[in-house]
């Protein structure tokens, strides 16, 4: 088992696998399931399968969500309430994702029911970037471009759902199409090569041009604070001297008595890789305090 996998106690571990399963399970139908019901793919024995299997796994996690409920230690919560608290709030969602809607009513559109699944899939990102918190700015950039991306398959799904394609076109041309004319909007590039023609395609264009300039502001946003906290020791450190700058100035210390303060702050700072108090001055030498008492 590689090192970083031993230190995880087994039974978070095996929760945390059993989570991914859910997520990529869940991933798959958020393509599959759009897709299908724009296009109508008539799906092969093996894709069939897969499907069914994935039903079996959401019932599955219907049982494990109940006979072993996540609860906080902290909350004094026994697993008796977890479990009653769990049939209050996630039961509904996860009895509606693993219905099998299909083989009762064989109406494509009831597939979205199983896409209920990815509140949970949400849930747990959430809970993963509170966990990871070395990582978790990493975190928060790497789950948004994977909802981004999502995002984008069913804005492609919406768009060929409206658009009239050519007869000759196959499915793999009306996807790129589509998938290019959406990716051009969100990023506000907009060449104009397609157009919107009826009502709903325009209004529906509008929703996505809108949509791209909240997607274009979270990503610059979110970008330039993950760098901006790339390194926090040394950030702290300036900010430190920038504090320390005011401190001396509105004390007029003396210039003798401000570089000794300086290469103190410089050589303590750098020992410490700049996580200093914010106070410099209780930490300084006792004959510099009992000379100047203002420090």
């Amino acid at each position: 088992m590689l090192p970083f996998l031993s230190a995880i106690p087994k039974n978070i571990l095996y929760r945390r696998i059993w989570q991914l399963i859910i997520t990529i399970c869940s991933t798959f139908l958020a393509i599959y399931i759009p897709l299908n019901i724009v296009m109508n793919i008539s799906p092969g024995i093996y894709l069939s399968i897969f499907y069914w299997l994935i039903t079996l796994i959401f019932i599955m996690d219907i049982f494990i969500n109940y006979l072993f409920p996540t609860f906080d230690v902290s909350q004094q919560i026994n697993i008796k309430e977890a479990k009653s608290r769990y049939l209050r709030s996630w039961f509904v969602v996860d009895l509606l994702a693993a219905i099998p809607f299909l083989l009762i009513f064989p109406v494509l559109a009831l597939g979205v029911f199983k896409l209920l699944k990815f509140i949970r899939v949400a849930q747990y990102m959430h809970h993963m970037r509170q966990r990871a918190i070395r990582y978790g700015d990493y975190l928060l950039l790497g789950f948004f471009i994977f909802w981004l991306l999502l995002f984008a398959h069913w804005l492609t799904c919406g768009w060929i759902y409206l658009r009239v394609f050519p007869v000759d076109s196959d499915n793999v041309t009306k996807y790129i199409t589509s998938l290019y004319w959406v990716i051009e909007t969100l990023t506000t590039v907009g060449y104009g090569e397609t157009t919107p023609i009826t009502n709903a395609q325009y209004i529906y264009a509008m929703i996505i041009m809108l949509t791209g300039v909240g997607v274009y502001g979270f990503i610059i946003g979110n970008v330039a604070n993950l760098l901006s906290k790339r390194n926090p020791a040394r950030n702290q450190f300036f900010n430190n001297l920038d504090q320390l700058k005011v401190f001396v100035n509105y004390r007029n210390i003396p210039i003798i008595l401000q570089k000794k303060i300086s290469d103190y702050t410089l050589i303590y700072g750098r020992k410490n890789l700049g996580l200093m108090n914010l106070f410099f001055f209780p930490v300084c030498r006792r004959d510099y305090r009992t000379k100047y008492p203002f420090i």
